[in-house]
């Protein structure tokens, strides 16, 4: 009961000085993830709940639990709980809004694919944040650097990328000059040096 009370009394106020305690905790220019999960508010059964089980159906009520955590010390940084069905540019957009005016961006953020969207690049470079964020080849700017950075032998394999024998994989880093996206606003942002 003790611990109900006191977190149905925190305010948007108390939660953001907590947040921006842990953020002082953090060594500058540390990586932090970034990560969410749907979980259901109900179910058939408890496994519904606790694992998710339902989450992809649309009569069962949803949250979306969003995380950032220090990848250096495994500090949480910031939490924070949205309605179910939000899209990932849009938890993006109020984790920026909130953590921007705390320093968040001597932080480094690294997510998975689920955020690699244009809107999203935009809004993490717009904010000045540095970010790592994992991507489909199939999208856009690692299409773009597959179809016109990339060269070819005649058997079609890669020539101007590396090979790891450990992983069976070619791999390389190229730099994309001008990348073009704009913000969930509809506000033009050009990407300078954006490395793929």
């Amino acid at each position: 009961p003790y611990i109900t009370h006191l977190t149905q009394s925190i305010t948007s106020e108390h939660r953001l000085k907590i947040i921006k305690k842990r953020i002082d905790r953090v060594p500058a220019g540390t990586f932090n993830s970034l990560d969410s999960t749907s979980r259901s508010a109900l179910g058939k059964y408890l496994a519904d709940i606790r694992w998710g089980k339902n989450k992809e159906n649309s009569k069962y009520p949803n949250t979306v639990e969003v995380y950032v955590y220090s990848l250096t010390n495994h500090e949480p940084v910031y939490y924070r709980s949205f309605p179910g069905n939000q899209h990932d540019v849009t938890t993006v957009r109020t984790i920026v809004d909130e953590l921007e005016p705390m320093g968040i961006n001597d932080l480094a953020l690294i997510a998975d694919r689920a955020y690699s969207s244009r809107d999203t690049l935009a809004i993490l470079y717009e904010a000045n944040i540095p970010f790592i964020l994992c991507a489909k080849v199939s999208t856009a700017p690692v299409s773009t650097v597959l179809l016109n950075e990339v060269k070819y032998d005649a058997d079609g394999l890669p020539v101007n990328l590396q090979y790891s024998e450990k992983y069976s994989l070619y791999y390389g880093q190229f730099t994309i000059t001008d990348f073009e996206c704009k913000t969930p606003d509809n506000v033009p942002v050009t990407i300078k040096d954006i490395k793929a």
